[in-house]
């Protein structure tokens, strides 16, 4: 006789992934199924995105979410690192609109997904949006959020076959001796992140470099910016060891992931046992947001990582 299926499987098995890839479009799937995804567009230049359409378009794809027969569906949404509030609100909002079954909504951050998705607890992630490039560390499975940092140096469309010489103008060309910071080339952005870790962080983040995001797939881009990266990390490296002292050489080396989505789907697949909801998978205050709170609050309570409760 088979025994009864534990709360950490029924999560999995009922838990539905929403990533949010920096404005630009949202990925959605069931965490059972990560590699069955579907994708909704955003209108990228709208002060805040329509995700109740998005939200419709997912629904489309995975139509069995909106039977009123299924049972009652956690969310889990994977969000870009600087996700403004109001764009959380407005997205939780379209799930609990859109989705009779949500119960509740967990936000997780993309880049602990996309490292645990590589199977390190340390890294470097560097977010490859259409329009946008963040960089942040990971540590322990935790974000360094106050360490990360954003470039407008990115490709507007990333279903655009680009030339070597195409990407290395996008992403790695000096405009002058004075680039503004929201400017800096990759290697630049990263090799500064890096160094703005303690040492003891920053010989395991250098040595698993992840590439996220829609324009990580761009051919070519991921080996063009580590040789970039390594050379930005010796030229600073005679410094840093002048000040810090010693003389080991930081390997910078990249590893594959299987994306955020599916990071998402084995964090779930980590969670304790004996969670009976997914604030039981999820640590940190106001990290799961349900249905009764959420109208409870008039609907305004999100968790807001630069200001916690």
């Amino acid at each position: 006789m088979s025994s009864p299926a534990s709360p950490r499987s029924r999560a999995l098995e009922t838990a539905y992934v929403v990533h949010v890839q920096s404005g630009s479009r949202i990925q959605g799937a069931l965490a059972s199924a990560p590699l069955f995804v579907a994708v909704a567009e955003l209108d990228g230049k709208s002060q805040v995105p329509d995700f109740a359409r998005a939200m419709r378009t997912l629904a489309q794809t995975h139509h069995v979410l909106l039977s009123p027969s299924r049972a009652r569906r956690p969310f889990v949404v994977v969000e870009p690192t600087y996700l403004p509030v109001t764009h959380k609100r407005a997205l939780v909002d379209a799930v609990f609109d859109t989705f009779q079954t949500a119960c509740e909504v967990a936000f997780v951050p993309a880049p602990v997904c996309a490292a645990l998705a590589a199977a390190t607890e340390n890294a470097l992630v560097i977010e490859l949006d259409a329009g946008t490039t963040t960089v942040t560390p990971v540590c322990a499975f935790y974000e360094l959020p106050f360490v990360a940092r954003t470039s407008t140096r990115a490709v507007e469309d990333v279903a655009l076959a680009r030339t070597p010489a195409e990407l290395d103008e996008i992403y790695f060309a000096r405009a002058d001796d004075h680039d503004d910071d929201g400017e800096l080339p990759l290697d630049e952005l990263a090799a500064r992140v890096l160094f703005a870790l303690p040492i003891d962080v920053r010989a395991a983040a250098a040595a698993h470099v992840v590439f996220a995001g829609p324009a990580a797939g761009i051919a070519g881009l991921r080996a063009l910016a580590l040789a970039r990266i390594r050379t930005a990390v010796a030229a600073r490296q005679p410094f840093h060891r002048a000040v810090e002292g010693g003389n080991a050489v930081l390997a910078v080396r990249g590893v594959a992931t299987l994306g955020a989505v599916a990071g998402a789907a084995l964090y779930l697949g980590r969670a304790d046992a004996g969670a009976a909801s997914l604030a039981g998978c999820f640590t940190g205050r106001g990290a799961v947001v349900d249905r009764a709170g959420w109208e409870a609050s008039g609907r305004r309570t999100v968790p807001d990582w630069a200001c916690p409760a």
